[in-house]
């Protein structure tokens, strides 16, 4: 079953049909539920923005027949009533979708952000093997990966508001909760020139720039002693 719209309608609708025995796609232009009649406290700053805008998937984590999809619905054929078109990063069930890839400054390795798949791909260019790793959040639609100079691999989710970390030592991810929600973030980018790297990413939805950095020994020891 399909709702769309995570509005107060849409969401009410699905947590009646979240108990069923069925399986259920909610379609959002927006990764969160926005609670409006609070709005107005987030301009006075009585609220943080997370206080009125809940992840979707957060409030059916515990419901495995559930599914968020953040598209905008552009037309139903409702004589077959099984077409809906969306419009752009949607694909056929099945489809990984590869979108922005990433090389390896230290090595002959490339990294994909397989979108629909919910999964890193690393390929490796002389022996053309691939191998997959799921992310830890499904349904976060990777879509743009970045390598950094200590071949740590960097992935941002278009509709999960984090940003996801990959080592490929250890093989296991981090996922860096974002302050901002519905960032729909496209891009990720790296410097290089501090120790260790810095994180930069825009956020695609609400006009912000988010920047990670990692505080070293030195720097922690100095603001001890102080």
């Amino acid at each position: 079953m399909l709702v769309i719209g995570g509005g107060f309608g849409g969401l009410q609708a699905a947590k009646h049909l979240a108990t069923a025995s069925v399986d259920l796609t909610i379609v959002d232009r927006r990764n969160f539920h926005l609670f409006q009649p609070l709005t107005y406290q987030v301009a006075t700053g009585a609220l943080s923005p997370g206080e009125v805008a809940y992840p979707l998937r957060a409030i059916f984590r515990r419901h495995s027949n559930v599914r968020v999809q953040m598209a905008e619905v552009t037309e139903v054929d409702r004589q077959r009533r099984r077409t809906v078109r969306a419009s752009q990063n949607s694909a056929p069930p099945g489809h990984k979708a590869p979108r922005r890839l990433a090389a390896d400054p230290n090595g002959d390795v490339i990294w994909v952000a397989l979108y629909t798949a919910d999964r890193l791909a690393r390929v490796d260019t002389k022996t053309n093997e691939v191998k997959e790793y799921p992310l830890p959040t499904p349904y976060s639609s990777p879509y743009a990966t970045a390598v950094d100079k200590n071949g740590i691999v960097w992935i941002n989710t278009m509709n999960h508001d984090v940003l996801t970390k990959f080592d490929p030592k250890t093989e296991r991810f981090t996922e860096y909760t974002l302050p901002t929600r519905g960032t729909e973030i496209r891009h990720v980018q790296i410097d290089n020139s501090t120790n260790p790297p810095t994180v930069w990413a825009p956020y695609n939805r609400t006009n912000k720039v988010v920047r990670i950095q990692f505080r070293t020994t030195d720097n922690q020891q100095t603001r001890a002693t102080r």
